[in-house]
């Protein structure tokens, strides 16, 4: 566990230094906590290398969408952005959407942004993320329910969204 971490530390002092080498973040499915992504936010807020960066299945919960979007008002090179299935919500939806509208950069680029398989409202997220015209592409949305609610495993779990941006 300390190497993924000793690793963690030095990808984020590489990004935090614009090493030239790194385009691509992938931090998908790394358990990541709120400490980590604090740093990598730090990291990337000045970063002009990094274009795509990967934060799927990491269970980001609400502090850590707000961290995102931080990032997301101040970064100007991002352009692909995957945070799929990290149980996010209707709130955290907001908090992206907000931070979209001020990016000014981004809105040039235009963004490919993958939150399929979350928790939001797809109907509400595709109105706040549709008003921002910097999508590269429409939206997709598809809207997935548990196939047998009755079954005990099932039994009080939400809705699974999918929604993806490209």
């Amino acid at each position: 566990m300390a190497t993924n971490q000793k690793k963690l530390d030095n990808l984020i002092l590489k990004l935090s230094t614009n090493d030239t080498t790194l385009d691509t973040v992938n931090l998908a499915n790394r358990k990541l906590n709120i400490h980590d992504l604090q740093n990598l936010v730090k990291a990337l807020k000045n970063n002009t290398v990094v274009t795509k960066l990967n934060l799927s299945s990491n269970n980001i919960d609400d502090e850590g969408v707000a961290l995102i979007a931080t990032l997301l008002k101040n970064n100007q090179s991002l352009v692909s952005i995957c945070l799929h299935d990290n149980n996010i919500e209707d709130k955290e939806i907001r908090y992206i959407a907000d931070a979209l509208k001020v990016n000014t950069k981004m809105k040039e680029n235009q963004l490919d942004l993958d939150l399929a398989c979350n928790l939001f409202n797809v109907k509400r997220a595709s109105k706040l993320l549709g008003e921002i015209k910097i999508l590269k592409n429409d939206l997709d949305l598809t809207d997935e329910e548990n196939e047998d609610e009755s079954n005990d495993e099932n039994k009080g779990l939400a809705k699974r969204r999918k929604l993806r941006l490209r």
